[in-house]
């Protein structure tokens, strides 16, 4: 997780933990963004969900080297959903 939702008496926001920035502005809390970094913070997450699910499909693929090119995509894209369903 790279951001914290804070609840504050100036209302809802959204701390970005790479830099610290915290940003009461709604838009910020509602896009999980950060204005410092210039960053959307879901982006992040999926994109490394996608890279921990390519790097699980490829350890299978070294120990199982008789897939075919189909069977081994299929692999990645369920190790992607598996670690999606898991990390939420």
């Amino acid at each position: 997780m790279t951001y914290k939702l804070v609840e504050s008496s100036d209302g809802p926001a959204i701390q970005c933990l790479r830099c610290g920035l915290v940003s009461y502005h709604p838009k910020d809390v509602e896009h999980r963004y950060c204005g410092r970094c210039h960053i959307f913070h879901e982006e992040i997450a999926m994109r490394s969900r996608r890279e921990a699910g390519t790097l699980l499909a490829a350890a299978i693929t070294c120990l199982r080297p008789d897939l075919t090119c189909e069977e081994a995509q299929r692999l990645r894209a369920a190790a992607v959903e598996f670690i999606r369903a898991y990390s939420a």
